[in-house]
């Protein structure tokens, strides 16, 4: 009568979050809090926007939750991955972007060798730290150089 009782229509991203099941949130959620907690620390800084949004950031980030949907055993077709890429994007930055347009123009770079480099520096500490309990040092380095820039 009112409207009161319509279902409120969900954005593309969540309705991403409500098709994936409860273990691929999980998991990729655990492998955001790794970026989150030392991305904190930057967000106030004057040039964060625009740092998350350079190819070193973009690269970076889509080789950590590749290489963390493969090591934690998650569905990895290509359509399953770009999805649960897409939900570790949303959960890193979260409004500060439009998680699938984000991963959609991370993807068009992917011959870019700024972006290449990025990719595989993400693999490896994603790697690392699950290996080695190695923090994210490069990926430190990088806010430390441009957030503040």
């Amino acid at each position: 009568m009112f409207g009161f009782f319509k279902k409120k229509k969900l954005s593309p991203v969540n309705q991403i979050f409500m098709s994936l099941e409860k273990e691929s949130i999980d998991k990729i959620s655990i492998a955001a809090k790794v970026i989150m907690s030392m991305q904190m620390s930057f967000q106030r800084q004057p040039n964060y926007i625009r740092t998350i949004h350079s190819k070193f950031i973009r690269g970076y980030t889509f080789g950590y939750f590749e290489t963390a949907i493969t090591r934690f055993g998650l569905p990895n077709s290509q359509d399953e991955t770009i999805l649960r890429v897409i939900i570790g994007h949303a959960i890193v930055f979260g409004p500060d972007i439009d998680a699938i347009q984000f991963v959609k123009d991370s993807i068009n770079l992917q011959d870019d060798p700024e972006y290449a480099a990025a990719l595989q520096t993400g693999m490896e500490e994603f790697s690392d730290a699950m290996d080695k309990s190695y923090s994210l040092h490069k990926l430190r380095g990088f806010y430390l150089d441009n957030c503040n820039a």
